[in-house]
């Protein structure tokens, strides 16, 4: 290093912002844009007489002589960086601090405060603003600096520091001078006036009130500012701040604040990730999951994100303890550690389906698995994982009081679990049970459906007070003195005093608080957008012909057609409306209730809401869900839904006469719909979710219309020109009867263009004519879509397999050895290559997707299989061996394939691969390639008329249960001759499967957590039994248009529409 000046020198500290944002948004072509970066800077300090002292990461910490040029250099630096033309239109926006003193100066560099002051300045700015300390400042009175100003910010203490520091902001020409409040601990307001620190803002407010927006400004002198105080006093009573307190009026989105428990002020606020969850506590440090899949660690003291972890899902579930932060990913079947020392994520441990919530105690990690109804007890020593039951469908978890206590929010009930033995008990609780959390000698949970906070003695397990709080709780921390709950609908934070068990202050954070967590003298909470800003506009959507197939709710099945259906109509239940794994659980819609069953199993009565219109402003009744039933059988029927109703097997017969009037007894007059089943059946109520019940007044065809059906939900179709164009507008009749049911939604209009081509959908949202595609992304253009869109592209686990069915009923798939001989003789790998690569899909060998109800690894046609069920490599030999024991070479094959609407080809080259590969076994096989349209191929192969020997085919679940793929698809019964419309496509019965799914079925209704694993064990007796090739998972995809904004995926709906925002 060159020789350090000495004496009075000035610092200048530089930083990026958004760093990691800027890293996801440019992908490779960031490390050019921080080269120019680096560069643009190094050009303004040489030019100015800088020696650079150090620089990391992002970061410059460079030291002048004269006070003067390090306000130059600051100037012209940001001046070029705002010129620069950054690729993508991104933001790169640095943030600079300076300070003036006489440091000593070591063999190691520069020692003294003076640099802590001066680095600690540059943390308290954002992006674009140039801090001085009042020492440059001084420096600065004789001196003339043309073209720039300085604004008076008032006394700040800083991290640290004992002196609080006046801090003044640079004003430079053509570029922002408005900026948020100082990233600083605590402001120092003077005696004299409490609005010192806020002049800027101060006099925003007032410019704005007399002569208009803020970006039009004069240059502002201290005196100019002083004068803008009075102004605003006179125009602006809202900005007012008693005694001097400088606490923040709101937490922002996309943020995580500090609330004082001393004073319920929020003190400070730190930008993180996208859409903010779940928070922990630990190693000094605040981190905070992200719905963009981030996990933000921050530095509380100097009030900054200090790393950001990026994540391949979308965390679910975040703990600390044993030194480390423990994240759950719904979509991913392990949970991660995060090293606070090395700032590393590991690998990752393997848990169950669906792993939601995560706690650490008792020697253990115990991570919740949604879809298995257990919990996994990871030992933080020596000893093996265990998986213990754990009531239905847990979510969060909570570890203290000698217990593991564990909300399950479909029951209505918190489990408490012996740590050791994995013994457990139920207690009832409220609606929707969900946040949970253990301190000042109790378990409180929040039910999310009923506003409440259910306080449980841990000494009995009774609930020993259920508290009112606000709407639609969602996390809980428990403080020195108070328990701290989330409302995320009415965006406030209640405080309960334990003592009396009331609520004792309700604080509005203006935004939809997601996460809390306590420090003992603080909470940090974070938020997410308000549910009531961003609303307007119009959004614009693009799918394809066979996305979209009808708006009928009795006819409707394609994917689009769902995603405008839930937005327009309602059933008596649907599937919680969020992101996440919490967005598979059922909650009533146009019930006020979930019913449990009753008659053994045989009977559900649900009550009706009051006061529901439809958009016509008929009164809804309980006769129209009947209605809805009797018109699916009469004009879909596909797939064979409610069949255990009482006359569903008549309607089945005969359409036409289609009566449920025994099996569904709707009494206007109550407002009450009983459902009579000939035998319990589990899947009834997740059916009764899906889009065929829902409501349709008498009036409603009994044929498929094209005319949309009156809607009940917050849009209503105005125009519909089939396979063309979609318009939904604001239903004028709807009032919001439950966010988590049927939220509100943003634009006002939605706007669906139908028809044009992947690549067309693609340009349209690059040009700004789309906000959103439903895919499928063109395969030559991914690789290009992936590191240009980084911010913009979204990745979708989604519950289906891909397949190659083969018919059990035509040679020579009617022998079980050639079905497994082509099981052992596919190359997954390739089959991949001819779509979008692994990166995207994932070979399977089995029916279940990865991390679904039942699912349990397996895979025995592999070279060498594993207990691990991976698939490694195909096994031709064997493969061969098999054919060469069913003497069935020879046999003439042909494969089934389909053009797809518009030429992606991926079914035709899967297509010839199989030929090849049958081929290459003996048989001679052709490819049987059928017109364009996915619709009329599977109607063909279904036909078994038309004796489909194998055929290319994909299924993905309608709801989250193993049934919705092995009872719908492998039973005898789902074999339906002669019936184009049938599933079955491999026309597969196996009456000891069929018992089993019976059997199955049965443990479903009445005791949940043990059908897992027989489900699993199903599973691979069909793997088995080779009625299918399963060849791989697959992902979907959402690109974006830069203008939209709160992206949410739900498991079961996918993208929710109507909560993206326009900008």
């Amino acid at each position: 290093m060159a020789e350090l000046p000495h004496g009075t020198i000035t610092f200048l500290f530089t930083d990026i912002e958004g760093s990691t944002r800027l890293l996801k948004q440019l992908g490779e072509r960031y490390g050019t844009a921080r080269a120019d970066h680096n560069r643009i800077l190094r050009a303004a300090f040489e030019e100015h007489e800088g020696q650079e002292i150090d620089t990391q990461g992002d970061a410059f910490f460079v030291a002048f002589r004269r006070a003067k040029d390090a306000v130059a250099a600051a100037a012209a630096a940001q001046q070029a960086l705002a010129a620069h033309d950054w690729p993508d239109d991104a933001e790169l926006r640095v943030r600079m601090g300076m300070h003036t003193g006489e440091p000593s100066v070591s063999e190691d560099g520069y020692l003294g405060l003076g640099v802590h002051r001066a680095a600690r300045i540059c943390s308290a700015g954002h992006g674009g603003q140039v801090l001085l300390s009042q020492a440059t400042v001084a420096l600065l009175e004789d001196d003339e600096l043309p073209g720039v100003d300085l604004r008076d910010l008032g006394l700040h203490q800083l991290k640290d520091l004992d002196r609080p520091e006046r801090i003044h902001q640079l004003v430079l020409p053509g570029l922002p001078d408005t900026f948020p409040p100082l990233k600083a601990p605590q402001s120092q307001p003077d005696a004299a006036t409490p609005f010192q620190g806020r002049e800027g803002e101060l006099a925003e407010a007032a410019q704005a009130a007399v002569i208009g927006p803020p970006w039009y400004r004069r240059r502002l002198g201290v005196l100019a500012i002083a004068g803008a105080v009075v102004a605003a006093l006179a125009v602006g009573g809202a900005l007012l701040f008693t005694g001097g307190s400088n606490a923040l009026a709101r937490i922002d989105s996309d943020s995580a604040g500090l609330i004082d428990a001393k004073t319920n002020e929020i003190k400070k606020e730190v930008a993180v990730g996208s859409g903010p969850g779940a928070i922990a506590i630990g190693a000094g440090s605040v981190w905070v999951a992200a719905g963009d899949g981030t996990i933000s660690r921050i530095d509380p003291d100097a009030n900054l994100v200090t790393q950001t972890f990026p994540l391949d899902r979308t965390p679910s579930g975040i703990a600390f303890g044993d030194g480390a932060v423990w994240v759950t990913t719904s979509e991913d079947r392990r949970v991660r550690r995060i090293s606070p020392a090395g700032n590393r994520i590991g690998a990752g441990i393997p848990v169950g389906n669906g792993p939601t919530g995560v706690a650490v105690g008792s020697g253990a990690v115990w991570v919740t698995n949604v879809f298995d109804d257990t919990v996994t007890k990871i030992p933080l020593g020596q000893g093996a994982t265990r998986v213990f039951r754990a009531g239905l469908s847990p979510g969060g978890v909570a570890v203290g009081e000698g217990a593991v206590w564990i909300s399950n929010e479909a029951a209505g009930t918190v489990s408490r679990l012996e740590p050791k033995s994995g013994a457990l008990q139920t207690i009832s609780v409220g609606n929707g049970p969900g946040a949970i959390a253990v301190g000042a000698g109790a378990v409180w949970v929040a039910n999310s459906i009923d506003g409440t906070l259910s306080r449980i003695k841990p000494a009995d397990n009774s609930v020993a007070a259920t508290i009112p709080v606000g709407h639609g709780p969602n996390a809980v921390a428990v403080g020195a003195d108070s328990v701290w709950v989330t409302n995320r609908y009415d965006g406030t934070v209640s405080r309960v005093d334990p003592a009396t068990n009331r609520v004792q202050d309700t604080l509005d954070v203006g935004e939809s608080p997601g996460g809390i967590a306590s420090t003992g003298t603080g909470i940090w909470v974070s938020a997410r957008a308000p549910l009531t800003a961003h609303r307007g506009g119009t959004l614009k959507l693009r799918g394809g012909v066979d996305d979209f197939d009808a708006v009928d709710p009795a006819a409707a099945y394609a994917y689009a057609s769902w995603d405008t259906l839930i937005m327009t109509n309602d059933g008596l239940l649907t599937f919680k409306r969020v992101a996440g794994s919490d967005g598979n659980q059922l909650v009533p819609d146009l019930a006020t209730s979930i019913p449990r069953a009753a008659d053994g199993g045989k009977t559900y009565t649900f009550q009706l809401r009051d006061g529901i219109r439809y958009s016509n402003g008929v009164d809804l009744k309980a006769t129209d869900f009947r209605r809805a039933l009797e018109r699916f059988f009469k004009v879909h029927a596909v797939p064979p839904f409610f069949q255990s109703l009482v006359g569903a097997a008549a309607c089945v017969r005969t359409p036409v006469r289609c009566d449920l009037s025994r099996g569904v007894v709707a009494d206007d007059g109550a407002g009450t719909v009983t459902f009579r089943l000939t035998r319990s059946d589990p899947e009834l109520l997740y059916q009764l979710a899906l889009p065929f019940a829902d409501a349709v007044p008498k009036q409603a065809p009994d044929h498929l219309v094209t005319r949309p059906v009156p809607a009940t939900g917050p849009y209503m179709i105005a125009r519909y020109v089939p396979r063309k164009s979609v318009e939904l507008v604001r239903n004028p009749h709807f009032r919001e009867w439950s966010q988590a049911a049927q939220p509100d939604g943003f634009p006002d209009r939605i706007v669906w263009n139908i028809g044009s081509t992947p690549d067309a959908q693609v340009t349209a949202i690059e040009r700004g004519q789309a906000d959103w595609t439903v895919g499928p992304l063109p395969r030559n253009r991914l690789g290009e879509l992936t590191a240009k869109y980084t911010e913009q592209l979204h990745v979708e686990t989604r519950p289906g397999t891909i397949y190659m069915f083969l018919n059990t009923r035509q040679p020579p798939f009617d022998h079980l050895a050639v079905r497994q001989a082509l099981n052992y003789a596919v190359d997954h790998d390739a089959v991949i290559r001819l779509g979008l690569g692994r990166q995207f899909l994932q070979p399977t060998c089995q029916i279940l997707p990865p991390n679904f109800p039942g699912y349990r690894p397996y895979c025995p046609y592999t070279l060498n299989a594993t207990k691990s069920g991976t698939w490694t490599a195909p096994d031709l030999a064997k493969a061969r061996k098999l054919v060469a024991a069913s003497h069935t070479q020879g046999t003439k094959i042909r494969v089934w394939a389909f053009h797809d609407v518009f030429g992606n080809g991926f079914s035709i080259r899967v297509g010839r691969y199989f030929a090849t590969l049958l081929k290459e076994l003996g048989f001679r096989a052709s490819v049987k390639v059928l017109p364009a349209g996915a619709t009329g191929y599977f109607n063909a192969v279904g036909n078994s008329r038309n004796r489909a020997q194998i055929g290319f085919a994909a299924w993905a679940a309608d709801y989250p249960a193993a049934s919705a793929f092995l009872n719908v698809l492998f039973t005898c019964k789902s074999f339906r001759p002669g019936v184009r419309t049938q599933v079955n496509f491999a026309e597969f019965c196996d009456r000891d499967i069929d018992a089993k799914i019976k059997r199955a079925l049965a443990l479903q209704a009445s005791e949940p957590a043990a059908a897992g694993p027989l489900w699993a064990d199903i599973d691979h007796d069909i793997v088995d039994k080779a009625p299918w090739v399963p060849t791989h998972t697959s992902k979907g995809f959402s690109l974006l248009s830069k203008r939209v904004g709160n992206y949410q995926y739900n498991p079961e709906w996918g993208v929710l529409l109507d909560q993206l925002w326009v900008r």
